[in-house]
C-alpha cells in the first residue's frame, strides 16, 4: 500500500501537477490553499504535517540544537523531526519527484513488522536534513535537504495548530477544531473503534442517518467534578523561552522519597501511584466517573432512553511511554499543558465496546445461549456533542429537563431563575423508584433527562429480573475493565504492571433470579 501511495504521487507529479494527499482518518475542516500558498511563495516544494505537540516550540523558529521530543524541525536542530505522512504536499519539481520516486522503492524494503511507509519517509529524509537549516526568512521553510535533484528539497514542516493531529485536538483543545483546517485522528487506544469515537466527540463523523439526529429520547448527566490540579507547575515553572528547553515541572509528590525517575525508565503501576498525585487523582477520578456512567446506564435501560454522554475531564494524559510518569504528561507535550483538562471518552472506557454494547452486545460475550435464550438488546448511546450539533433537531436540544438527584431533591429548584421544582430522585434509586418519579407527563414528554449527578443515582432492580442479570453482565464484559496506561509495558513482558485498573462501583441491588 505504501507503494502504490507512493508512487501514484510521482506519476501526478511527472504530469506537473501539484499533490496534496491525507490519508483516510483526516478530516478536512478549512482551506489549506491560502497556507500552502504562501509557503511556496518563501521556496517551500515539499510541505508534510509533524507529530510535534508543543505549540510554543512549533512556532518558535530560533536556531538551536534541541527541541522538544518530535519536534526537532527548528533551524540548528541535530536531531528528533517526527514527519506525518497522513498530510503531505508536493509542488511538482524535479526535487519532489525524486522525493516520490525514492520514497516509493524504500518501502519494498521494510524488514520489520513495525515499519511502514511513514517511517520510510523520515529516515530518506533525516540522511540529507540535520543539521536543520533555515531555507527561508521566516524559518517555516528548511533545508535543502540534501539527496534529491539538483537543487535539494525545501521543506515546510505544517503548523501543528493548523494541520493538527489527535493530541492537539482531544487533548489540549477539548475536541474543537479552532484553527485547524485538518484534523488527523492520529494514534489512538481502541483502534479504528477509537478514532471514530474521538471523530463523533468532535461532530466530524459525517455517515450518519438523519434519524440519529431527529428521532429518540434521551437520558445525560452532569459529570463529576475533577477539581483542581493537584500538583501544578510552580510559578515561572514550564514557561517557554524563545530558543530553550523547558524543564519538566508539576504531578510529583515532593514527599515520595524516592530517587529521581532516569527518562525513559519503567516502573510499576504502584510506584506510579506513589511518585504521581496527578495519576493518584486521576484514578479516583476515573473511578467517579464509571460509578456515574453505570448508574446512569442503569437509569436509561430503565427508562429505554438513549445515553448521552457528557464530555469528561481527566488529570493525566495517557501514553504508552513511561515518561509520562510522574508530570501525566504525553511525552513532548506542553509543560504547562491545562490540568483538568476536557479528554475523550476513551481515557474513562474502552470506546470499542462501548460502541459494540450501543448496537450489538451478542458479538461479545452476551451471546442468548449463554442466558437460556435471553437476548440483550443494545444500550444506545451518543457522544458528547450530540446536543451541541447544529444537525440535532431543535426539538430535541430545547427539552432538556433537569432532574436533580440526592438530598433535598424534592424541593430543589430546576434553577436559580426557576421556582418550579424539578422532577427528584433520591439516591441509590431502584427500578421501580425511577419509574415512579420519572414517568409524570412531564418527564415522559422531554427529550432529555438530564440527571444533577449520576454518582450513586441508581441502586438497582427490585423487579424484573433478567432485564437486571442481562444488565449486570453487560457491564462486566463492556464498562468493568477500564483502566490507566502506562507506567510501563515490558517490565516481566507484561502489560498489566504498568496499567492501572479501575476500582469498580458498589454492586447494584438483584432481585431473585436477577
Amino acid at each position: 500500500m505504501g507503494y502504490l501511495k507512493a508512487d501514484c504521487i510521482r506519476l501526478v507529479l511527472e504530469t506537473g501537477r501539484d499533490v496534496l494527499v491525507s490519508d483516510s482518518d483526516v478530516v478536512w475542516v478549512g482551506d489549506p490553499l491560502p497556507l500552502l500558498t504562501e509557503l511556496m511563495q518563501e521556496g517551500a516544494t515539499v510541505g508534510a504535517s509533524t507529530d510535534c505537540l508543543d505549540l510554543d516550540s512549533d512556532r518558535d523558529k530560533t536556531e538551536r540544537p534541541r527541541s522538544p521530543v518530535q519536534c526537532g524541525h527548528a533551524p540548528g536542530n541535530t536531531h528528533g523531526a517526527v514527519l506525518n505522512t497522513g498530510v503531505l504536499w508536493f509542488k511538482s519539481s524535479v526535487d519532489s519527484i525524486a522525493l516520490a520516486r525514492r520514497w516509493a522503492l524504500e518501502t519494498l524494503n521494510l524488514h520489520s513488522p513495525h515499519s511502514d511507509d511513514q517511517g520510510a519517509f523520515n529516515n530518506l529524509l533525516a540522511d540529507g536534513m540535520y543539521p536543520v537549516k533555515a531555507a527561508s526568512p521566516s524559518g517555516r521553510v528548511i533545508g535543502p535537504v540534501r539527496g534529491f535533484g539538483p537543487e535539494g528539497l525545501r521543506l515546510a514542516p505544517l503548523p501543528i495548530d493548523r494541520f493538527c493531529g489527535g493530541h492537539t485536538v482531544w487533548v489540549q483543545q477539548a475536541g474543537e477544531p479552532r484553527r485547524c483546517v485538518s484534523i488527523h485522528a492520529t494514534f489512538t487506544e481502541y483502534g479504528d473503534g477509537g478514532k471514530r469515537f474521538r471523530l463523533l466527540e468532535s461532530g466530524l463523523w459525517a455517515l450518519l442517518p438523519d434519524a440519529y439526529y431527529t428521532e429518540g429520547r434521551f437520558l445525560t448527566f452532569v459529570p463529576p467534578d475533577p477539581g483542581a490540579d493537584p500538583m501544578p507547575c510552580q510559578a515561572g515553572e514550564g514557561v517557554h523561552a524563545p530558543g530553550k528547553l523547558t524543564a519538566p515541572c508539576g504531578g510529583e509528590d515532593p514527599a515520595h522519597g524516592l530517587p529521581p525517575k532516569p527518562a525513559g525508565k519503567e516502573i510499576m503501576w504502584q510506584e506510579g501511584l506513589k511518585r504521581s498525585v496527578r495519576l493518584r487523582a486521576n484514578v479516583a477520578l476515573m473511578a467517579r466517573q464509571v460509578h456515574a456512567l453505570r448508574d446512569a446506564m442503569g437509569i436509561a435501560r430503565v427508562l429505554n432512553r438513549t445515553l448521552i454522554l457528557p464530555q469528561f475531564d481527566c488529570l493525566c494524559d495517557r501514553s504508552e511511554y513511561p515518561d509520562i510518569m510522574p508530570s501525566c504528561l504525553y511525552q513532548g507535550a506542553p509543560r504547562r499543558m491545562q490540568i483538568p483538562f476536557k479528554c475523550s471518552t476513551s481515557f474513562v472506557i474502552d470506546t470499542h465496546k462501548l460502541q459494540l454494547m450501543a448496537t450489538e452486545p451478542t458479538r461479545f460475550g452476551m451471546q442468548p445461549h449463554k442466558f437460556g435464550g435471553k437476548f440483550t438488546a443494545p444500550l444506545p448511546v451518543r457522544a458528547h456533542r450530540f446536543l451541541a450539533d447544529p444537525r440535532t433537531d431543535a426539538a430535541i436540544t430545547r427539552s432538556v429537563l433537569d432532574v436533580v438527584v440526592g438530598a433535598g431533591a424534592a424541593t430543589a429548584p430546576c434553577s436559580t431563575s426557576s421556582t418550579e421544582q424539578c422532577p427528584a430522585l433520591p439516591r441509590q434509586a431502584s427500578n421501580v423508584q425511577v419509574l415512579q418519579r420519572l414517568q409524570g407527563a412531564e418527564a415522559r414528554e422531554a427529550r432529555v433527562l438530564r440527571l444533577s449527578d449520576a454518582v450513586g443515582a441508581f441502586g438497582g432492580w427490585e423487579d424484573r429480573p433478567d432485564e437486571s442479570l442481562l444488565f449486570n453482565t453487560m457491564m462486566e464484559y463492556y464498562l468493568y475493565r477500564g483502566n490507566w496506561c502506562c507506567t510501563s509495558r515490558f517490565i516481566d513482558n507484561n502489560a498489566d504492571n504498568g496499567r492501572v485498573y479501575i476500582q469498580q462501583p458498589p454492586p447494584l441491588k438483584r432481585p431473585r433470579g436477577g
